[in-house]
């Protein structure tokens, strides 16, 4: 499934999925990165384990996948980290050689010096919400060990629900979303 289109703004993002120690106790287990986005108009998400990868060319890879590529369409923002914005701004996602022929628009927020840019109004509140929200409330409600099996269950439960399911639907919702996701893809 794709996010994206003419008009659309996607905010794209990582998180780590990391259980963290307390006081340096008890087992510590691997870290491991999920990059995704937020389609602000649709309101789908989408979302890729990139374990410890998140270089340019891994999530270039995911955005290139997930995001559907119709010329200046579909507007992305972003944080400045460097995979998307170098240190100068002169390479961005607009310019990356991935994605340079999808000819995405892209903007971005300094979280070092604000969460909203004053001049653009471009924020990446809504994924770092529903990174929150939607995933990492779930995994933190498993408890104990977290195998990478088991998040990347949990993953795919948490985008079939928020793509085919609409909030607090009544039960006959939920059968006819369960049929929309067997039709769309019939082999997985």
């Amino acid at each position: 499934m794709r996010v994206g289109g003419p008009g659309h703004v996607v905010e794209i993002d990582e998180t780590s999925l990391a259980k963290k120690q307390k006081y340096g106790r008890g087992k510590k287990h691997p870290e491991f990165w999920v990059f995704g986005g937020y389609d602000r108009t649709s309101k789908k998400w989408f979302a890729a384990i990139t374990f410890n990868d998140r270089t340019k060319a891994t999530l270039s890879a995911v955005l290139a996948e997930m995001i559907l590529p119709q010329p200046l369409s579909t507007h992305i923002i972003s944080d400045k980290f460097a995979s998307y914005v170098s240190s100068n701004e002169r390479h961005t996602l607009a310019n990356n050689k991935v994605l340079k022929h999808l000819e995405y628009k892209h903007t971005w927020d300094n979280h070092s010096k604000n969460f909203v840019d004053p001049k653009t109004g471009a924020h990446t509140n809504s994924i770092e919400g529903c990174w929150e929200a939607k995933l990492k409330s779930k995994i933190k409600a498993m408890r104990g060990t977290r195998t990478m099996e088991q998040v990347a269950a949990e993953l795919d439960e948490c985008l079939w629900r928020s793509w085919f399911f609409t909030p607090r639907a009544e039960p006959e919702h939920y059968f006819k979303g369960l049929v929309t996701a067997i039709r769309r893809h019939p082999k997985n």
